[in-house]
């Protein structure tokens, strides 16, 4: 779909790098729901790097910048390199320009560059506080190595039904981005959570009070952008979902969303691995036997470390004990179930929406003790070796 830009546009934007509009951010207390932007961008736009690095200050936990926690995410939907952001940007004929932000499905929108965040903060404002459906979502992801993610959903319509509304329908989508994007923007730099395609883009009917269920497996290899390249070279660690949960867009006067939630796999970095010998925890040269210490960092962003796993040789995960954490973590791990050898043991860091596991090769070697010598009988007179 092409795009015609005027000059009335072209001044628009430029205008606005001037406008500002005054903003009390909001407490976590306010907001109804999580609030979520789509970025409707062009790499050859000139105005757009000031967009979304207005967006990113708000995004991040930045010194002297509003920040709304887990209240505010984005996608920057690339129109002119891929055909789902092109065709998404579609759905609204009242944008026309680059770049222009929505919020929550258009109930509020920011067009043209921007030369503070104050305009976005007011729009997040805003719709944040908005009363709406009261919908509940939740997402799960996990890496099933190489390119391939598994991804599910939950739903749940936290109202009754009516006589005349026994069900609420509604729309999902779940966008996969990867953080540090693989495109540039205009000046350069990769775009923040550039959009690469959708896990899920379908319409749902909810009964009331009761969860429903989505999953699939999405494989990057089997997805490319408007140039026909694939998406089989993701890394895991710089992939993140949004999820948003619209009105039903087929009949709804507004198709505003009602809810989203993130899926943004954890960091885990293990430092040091020691085992006891004696009384003394030593560093792990070649061979480990007894208790292993490990020591390590867990980074979560927008949420805690949920739990902290483990498990040798894929058995059943077990838990360390250790949970709602960010940060450094320690713990005792036995080895004395595991056959001497070579032996993979696995710590896997769960958060809100994603897991992410590391895996070592730990070289196990438990006979440590003196053998020992059981006499079951002898004959009078016999002499008995040792």
């Amino acid at each position: 779909m092409e795009k015609i830009i005027y000059s009335s546009i072209a001044a628009l934007l430029i205008l606005n790098f001037f406008a500002f509009t005054p903003s009390a951010e909001i407490s976590d207390e306010q907001f109804t729901h999580t609030v979520f932007a789509e970025e409707f961008t062009a790499t050859w736009c000139v105005y757009c790097p000031s967009a979304a690095e207005n967006l990113m200050l708000i995004y991040e936990d930045v010194p002297g910048e509003p920040y709304y926690d887990d209240n505010f995410f984005f996608v920057a939907l690339i129109t002119d390199v891929n055909d789902k952001a092109d065709d998404r940007m579609g759905d609204f004929p009242d944008v026309t320009g680059y770049p222009t932000v929505i919020f929550d499905g258009n109930d509020e929108k920011v067009s043209g560059g921007q030369s503070s965040t104050a305009n976005y903060e007011q729009a997040i404002d805003n719709t944040g506080q908005r009363e709406d459906t009261d919908i509940s979502l939740e997402i799960e992801m996990s890496h099933l190595g190489d390119d391939r993610l598994d991804i599910s959903i939950s739903m749940i319509w936290n109202e009754d039904g009516s006589f005349g509304n026994p069900t609420f329908n509604g729309y999902v989508r779940a966008y996969i981005v990867e953080k540090i994007s693989r495109y540039n923007n205009y000046d350069g730099d990769p775009y923040h959570f550039g959009f690469l395609d959708y896990a899920f883009d379908q319409e749902v009917e909810l009964e009331p009070r009761e969860k429903q269920s989505l999953s699939t497996v999405w494989t990057g290899g089997d997805h490319q952008d408007k140039n026909g390249n694939d998406f089989s070279d993701i890394e895991y660690e710089n992939i993140n979902v949004f999820v948003a949960f619209f009105n039903d867009e087929s009949t709804a006067s507004d198709k505003f969303s009602l809810q989203s939630a993130f899926a943004i796999p954890p960091r885990i970095e293990v430092e040091t691995i020691e085992h006891l010998v004696g009384q003394e925890f030593t560093e792990v040269d070649d061979i480990a036997g007894g208790d292993l210490r490990i020591r390590g960092n867990a980074f979560s962003e927008k949420s805690d470390i949920a739990e902290l796993t483990y498990r040798w040789n894929n058995e059943p995960w077990k838990s360390t004990g250790i949970g709602n954490f960010n940060g450094a973590f320690e713990t005792i791990i036995d080895t004395t179930k595991v056959p001497n050898g070579i032996n993979k043991l696995e710590l896997k860091t769960d958060n809100t929406g994603a897991s992410t596991i590391t895996e070592l090769e730990i070289n196990i070697l438990n006979d440590f003790e003196n053998p020992t010598m059981n006499l079951l009988s002898h004959d009078e007179g016999e002499t008995v070796m040792k």
